[in-house]
Parts: structure tokens; C-alpha cells; sequence
């Protein structure tokens, strides 16, 4: 070929790269990997743990491994995260946040630090365990205030990738929580696909990615309904800040990032009523009213926040018309334990308050306060009631965080 013509099919190849569609593309890449290297690699260790989380993240308690992987991913972010605050201190506003993560990360900490016997035997509930170790001839031992030391420290694990992801997102710039954010909107999108196809495969769908799952449910990446449930619900005010961007005009490049957190909005009401998931419906309406929290704080007032409400409300109430009688059943299913448990649970949480029995120990505290005529073969490994668990696990402690949270 003559060279002439080989410099003018050369640039013919090239030429893609000089459109503006292109150049812009291009731009936003150079400005999600900022010249500042560290940020840029908090920014990567973010998207990893993102995928890590979606892709083997949502197992149940039984896949130990698949735990394990997501918390060795969200190490490289946590400590550039730390390093980033050590180093460039911490970001305007963002202290008392932070407080309460470093307290939430130390009262397991705390509960796994050996007491001296005198003091231990001082805490309330712990007569059985007493008469356990005088029993078993095992001496005064300094012991934990955990019952389940195991337990509390895998607690304790599990806490590290929402931390990392915390810390490491308060240092990147508004580009890259804007990618963020799209990227965890996709996923959303992708449970939603995956949820409906295994509805239509039936209880005994290859899709389904756990084996202990709620078959016939969609549950998309996750191993639970209520799982998929509260993470659909968690994405409605990220696809209302997407959505915003429509009021920009058609010609926005944003624009299809728009017309996507727009229709995942119905989409995921949809899903969240599907999953018959009793929670994940009823903090629909939570998940709204943040939604048209987020449109008024970018710039929608008036009649448009009167619109947006209503539509919310009107969709909210339309969810709950639609499965109040699918999930009203679901309470008298005969596995169904929790309201004839929650009273035991709260008797145990009082014999142990104000120390709680531990992070991770519901489980045995439960058994051994069960009443025989509520035995089964249904097991019931938690309260399905956060606030009895947190309650029952870590006392007052637990409580005072949950508050100070609720303040921030």
C-alpha cells in the first residue's frame, strides 16, 4: 500500500478519537483518575470493593469464604482511607461522622477484651455460664463479656467493608462519588433483571446464586428477599439524583443517566413488592420521602416538590394496596416464629442490660431461653427485629450509638 494511502487509513482510524463525544469521554476519565495518586487509587480500591461486594457479597451467614473475600477486598480501601485522613486530614463536616464509625468499630473491640472473674461474675445474666464453669471444674478464668468470642470477633470483620467504603468515599471528588454511584445504580438494575428471570425459572432456577436461598423469590444477586429488598430501596434517592439531571434539557450529556434512574424507579417498586419482603415494603416509604429529600436539595421546590411527593405517595400506597394480602399471609405462615419470640427476646435482653451478651451470640442466648412448646424444625437464629438484637447483643452501649446515629 503507498504511503499516502496508508497516513490517510491511519487517520481515518483515528479520527474516532477527535469527535467530541469522544473528547469528553475521555476528559471524565482523566478527571476520575486525577493526577493525585492517592485519591485516584482510593477511587480504584472503591470500584473493586463495589464489584467484589455485588459479585459474592450477598451469601448467606454460611459462606464463610465468600465473607472472607469481600473483607480482604475492602482492606486496600480502608487503609487508604486512613491514610488519606492522616495525611490530609479529615474533610469539613465529616468528624462526628466519623466518631461514631470509630465507636461502632471498637464496641466489638471492647466486648472481646478478657475481664477479670470478679468483675465478670458481676455482670447480669451470667448465672448460667457460672454454673457452667463450676461444673465443668474450669477455675476462675478471666473471660470476656462476650458469650460468643467467635461470634463477636467475625462481627467485628463484617464491619470493616462498610467502614472502608465510608471512609474511602469522604475523600474523593464529586466526579468519582458521581461514578460511584452509576455504578452501584447499574448493579441495581442488573439484581433487577436477574431477580425477575429467576421468578420466571420457578423455585428450582439455575439462577438462583445461593443454595440457601427463598426460592420462587427474586433475590437477585443476594441470598435473601429482604436483602435485595433493602438494597433496591437504598438506590431509589441515588436514581432521584440521576433523574434530576433531566431538568437540564435533552441535550445534557447526563441525559441517559436520567432516563435511566427514571425508569428504575417503577422498576423497583415492582421488585421490592415482589420479593414479599415485609420490611424492604414498608421502608418503601422511607426510601421516597429521602427520594424527594434529594430533589428539593437539588433545586426542586414548589410545585414540583408537590408533584414529586404526591407521585411518591400515590406509588407508595399503590405498592402497599397491591401486596398488603400477600403479605398480611405471610405472617400466619406455621414457620413463622417471630411474634411469639419477640417476647422472650426482649425478657433476655432485660436479664442482660446494661452489658448485653455480646455481638453474634443471639443464637445461643436464644436456645437456651426457648420454650420447649415452641420447638421446631424451623430454626430461629435471629430476631428479625434489629433493634430487639442490638438490644440484646450490646445493651446500653448499643443503644446510645443507635441514637447518636439517628442525631447525625
Amino acid at each position: 500500500m503507498p504511503r499516502t494511502k496508508r497516513r490517510r487509513k491511519l487517520a481515518q482510524l483515528t479520527a474516532w478519537r477527535e469527535t467530541p463525544e469522544v473528547e469528553m469521554a475521555l476528559a471524565r476519565v482523566r478527571a476520575l483518575l486525577s493526577h493525585d495518586r492517592a485519591i485516584a487509587a482510593a477511587f480504584l480500591f472503591a470500584l473493586l470493593l463495589v464489584f467484589v461486594s455485588v459479585a459474592i457479597g450477598g451469601a448467606s451467614q454460611a459462606n464463610a469464604l465468600c465473607q472472607m473475600t469481600v473483607e480482604l477486598a475492602s482492606l486496600p480501601l480502608f487503609f487508604a482511607g486512613l491514610y488519606l485522613c492522616i495525611t490530609r486530614g479529615v474533610p469539613k463536616g465529616s468528624a462526628f461522622a466519623l466518631v461514631i464509625m470509630a465507636c461502632v468499630l471498637a464496641l466489638p473491640l471492647i466486648q472481646l477484651v478478657p475481664l477479670p472473674f470478679e468483675f465478670w461474675t458481676r455482670l447480669p445474666g451470667r448465672a448460667i455460664e457460672m454454673e457452667i464453669l463450676k461444673t465443668a471444674h474450669l477455675g476462675r478464668q478471666a473471660l470476656p463479656l462476650s458469650l460468643t468470642p467467635d461470634a463477636t470477633w467475625r462481627a467485628f470483620l463484617a464491619l470493616i467493608p462498610p467502614a472502608s467504603m465510608f471512609l474511602g468515599a469522604l475523600h474523593l471528588s464529586d466526579e468519582q462519588r458521581r461514578a460511584m454511584a452509576g455504578c452501584w445504580l447499574v448493579l441495581a438494575f442488573a439484581s433487577l433483571v436477574l431477580g425477575g428471570l429467576q421468578m420466571m425459572g420457578g423455585e428450582d432456577s439455575p439462577l438462583y446464586l445461593y443454595s440457601i436461598t427463598n426460592a420462587g423469590s427474586p433475590v437477585g444477586f443476594f441470598s435473601n428477599r429482604n436483602h435485595e429488598a433493602a438494597f433496591l430501596n437504598c438506590m431509589i434517592p441515588v436514581a432521584v439524583l440521576f433523574a434530576s439531571k433531566l431538568k437540564n434539557g435533552w441535550r445534557d450529556p447526563a441525559v441517559l443517566g436520567g432516563v435511566l434512574a427514571l425508569a428504575y424507579l417503577p422498576l423497583a417498586m415492582v421488585g421490592i413488592a415482589t420479593t414479599l419482603s415485609r420490611a424492604g415494603v414498608f421502608l418503601l416509604g422511607a426510601a421516597l420521602l429521602s427520594g424527594v429529600a434529594v430533589a428539593m436539595r437539588g433545586g426542586l421546590r414548589g410545585k414540583g416538590t408537590a408533584i414529586a411527593s404526591g407521585a411518591g405517595l400515590l406509588a407508595f400506597l399503590t405498592v402497599i394496596f397491591l401486596s398488603l394480602t400477600p403479605l398480611l399471609e405471610r405472617y400466619g405462615e406455621p414457620d413463622d416464629q417471630r411474634l411469639d419470640a419477640w417476647p422472650i427476646v426482649t425478657q433476655a435482653a432485660e436479664s442482660y442490660f446494661p452489658a448485653g451478651s455480646g455481638l453474634g451470640s443471639f443464637d445461643l442466648v436464644y436456645k437456651s431461653l426457648e420454650p420447649l412448646g415452641q420447638v421446631a424444625p424451623a430454626y430461629f437464629n435471629h430476631a428479625h427485629n434489629d433493634f430487639l438484637e442490638l438490644w440484646l447483643e450490646t445493651g446500653a452501649l448499643g443503644a446510645g450509638l443507635l441514637a447518636l446515629f439517628g442525631l447525625w
